[in-house]
């Protein structure tokens, strides 16, 4: 299948619920990122309250550009990005029972000047793969592909399921040696049943498994003398030193597979006393991976295992034409990272063989993070609010620990972000427009490096490696203090039973600090689409 084939499908596949909603019945004016909900269950992945939804028929459908450039980053960013989308997504009720929903999406993108991890998404990985230096910067590209569907079902007169599905292929490309390919499979499969006890009262609960794959493939253009080396990063940029060749974490010409595996279970409570409501939902997962391919003729060089656990409160009030909500959540994430060791051995028909003689740890990761956030909203245009503010404010505290026994480093972070937003919508004759204001801060703290070692080493025992430009480089912007306003402004024009709108947005990123060299980090977004 070429790409505009795969383009084309997936666009079909996505739009196919829409456009079906919209020959069904006139437009019904559904603001998807401003309208209240009545239901917090649209963001859990327990389906099976969806039918609950406040609509019968909506949906859009959008084009997309967005571009962005700056000097201060973080190790994995690029100098500038360019990202060209589209995407469509819907609400269909089949009956007053069943409810769809569906989207579909499709990315492709540049990242010019970029250089630093070989995965595709460093942060959630328990190790990574980075480059020494910033000498060999290039550029990449990345494509997105991404299909989900939901549907809940109201079985009883209290009893409800619901199913999601929720599947992402990307596709990216290094241009420059020590140049790679990467191909993510994500899939997230999940079931989940409710019971409304009373009109006061609902209690779910899901199961959700993901599957998770990144495979990284590493050569170089044509026949080079030139070394390549890479940091076989443990923790904090502490890790060892490999040279890249037929062997190794980035060995050559490969297909090296990261896999995780991850088992959710969640419960949600639902609380109803008039117009306050209370909304709880408890979500605990089990995670275990490895990268390589562990057999005979192959390396697992890594296995890794952890469990994370999630609460989201919600606390609502809806009058006669105001609603109020405060959210507060809970996220905490704990990962080790274990190194097999293995060596070849020459079996009994002259093969090599790989042969285990078990594993050290080499990495610990914990992330917790405590966030608030208030948000009012009043009047009403197109069931969406006049006015809206919300107000948020997040905590997030990094333990990381980098180990190459005896020695070891470790790195604690606390970040905080607040951010305001303000919203206003007006119609001016049949255009109506909205206007989006936001100002965030964030800063941070804690220790860059703590290094030691567990015992004293003895004199034939090797020392790690540190990639300490890039250590540098990360605590400078997390720990920053920044102010990033922004502007988003959407006009949107009914023509028939479609509503047509164009959004353009703006963000500048604004270092206060004196040793942040390049003190600005810009962006542009637009949106051009249909409601329906």
């Amino acid at each position: 299948m070429t790409k505009l084939q795969r383009i084309s499908t997936i666009v079909l596949l996505g739009m196919s619920v829409s456009f079906l909603a919209a020959q069904e019945k006139s437009c019904i004016a559904f603001d998807f990122d401003l309208a209240i909900d009545s239901t917090a269950w649209r963001y859990s992945d327990n389906a099976s309250q969806l039918y609950r939804m406040p609509v019968d028929v909506t949906g859009r459908a959008y084009l997309g550009a967005d571009q962005g450039w700056g000097n201060t980053l973080q190790y994995n960013q690029a100098e500038k990005i360019r990202d060209y989308f589209l995407s469509s997504e819907a609400y269909f009720r089949l009956s007053p029972v069943a409810m769809l929903y569906g989207r579909a999406s499709f990315s492709s993108g540049t990242e010019s000047n970029v250089v630093g991890s070989a995965f595709l998404n460093s942060e959630d990985m328990p190790f990574d793969i980075t480059y020494l230096d910033d000498t060999n910067i290039g550029d990449r590209k990345i494509e997105r592909y991404n299909i989900m569907g939901a549907v809940g079902y109201k079985v009883t007169k209290g009893l409800a399921v619901g199913a999601l599905m929720d599947y992402t292929a990307i596709n990216g490309a290094r241009t420059k040696d020590l140049r790679h390919t990467n191909k993510v499979l994500s899939l997230d499969v999940s079931g989940g049943l409710s019971y409304v006890f009373s009109k006061f009262f609902t209690l779910g609960a899901h199961y959700k498994y993901r599957r998770y794959i990144e495979s990284v493939s590493f050569n170089v253009y044509g026949v080079s003398e030139q070394p390549y080396f890479t940091l076989i990063n443990y923790g904090a940029f502490c890790g060892v030193q490999e040279l890249f060749d037929t062997s190794g974490y980035a060995r050559k010409s490969s297909n090296t597979p990261f896999a995780e595996n991850t088992h959710h279970v969640g419960l949600q409570l639902d609380w109803r006393l008039g117009t306050f409501r209370i909304y709880n939902e408890l979500v605990w997962s089990d995670l275990s991976g490895y990268y390589g391919k562990k057999g005979t003729a192959n390396v697992q060089f890594t296995e890794h295992s952890g469990n994370q656990f999630e609460e989201r409160l919600n606390l609502s009030f809806t009058g006669a034409c105001i609603y109020q909500s405060l959210t507060l959540g809970l996220h905490s994430r704990k990962m080790e990272n274990y190194e097999n060791l293995w060596r070849s051995e020459t079996g009994t028909n002259g093969n090599s063989i790989i042969k285990y003689y078990g594993n050290n740890l080499v990495g610990r990761k914990k992330l917790t993070t405590l966030d608030a956030q208030y948000y009012i909203g009043w009047g009403n245009i197109n069931n969406a609010p006049v006015w809206a503010f919300k107000v948020a404010s997040s905590i997030e505290k990094r333990e990381t620990t980098g180990i190459l026994y005896p020695y070891y480093r470790k790195q604690n972070l606390n970040l905080y972000v607040q951010r305001v937003e303000a919203v206003h919508q007006l119609n001016w004759h049949k255009l109506n427009m909205m206007f989006n204001l936001q100002l965030a801060y964030l800063s941070g703290s804690g220790d860059k490096a703590i290094d030691g070692v567990y015992v004293a080493p003895s004199s034939d025992t090797g020392s790690p490696r540190y990639q300490n430009e890039f250590l540098d480089r990360e605590y400078a912007y997390l720990t920053a203090d920044r102010l990033v306003p922004g502007l988003n402004v959407r006009l949107t024009l009914p023509i028939g039973s479609m509503h047509y709108f164009l959004q353009m947005g703006y963000t500048h990123e604004l270092f206060l600090k004196s040793r942040i060299v390049d003190k600005n980090n810009q962006s542009l977004h637009a949106r051009i689409g249909i409601n329906f």
